[in-house]
């Protein structure tokens, strides 16, 4: 990451222990600055399936 930069973070559905849970947002944007730290949330829902026929 270059500093001074604006950068996009996202969360890696991948690495979710349930495959039910995603994302309630797709991602944030950050500008890193050095010797700084950033926080970012990712608040997650918990998602269901309909079974059934048509």
């Amino acid at each position: 990451m270059a500093p001074k930069e604006y950068v996009e973070v996202s969360l890696d559905t991948a690495t979710l222990k349930g495959a039910q849970l995603q994302p309630a947002v797709a991602g944030t944007r950050t500008l890193p600055r050095p010797s700084e730290v950033e926080m970012a949330d990712f608040p997650l829902v918990l998602t269901g399936e309909i079974d059934g026929t048509v």
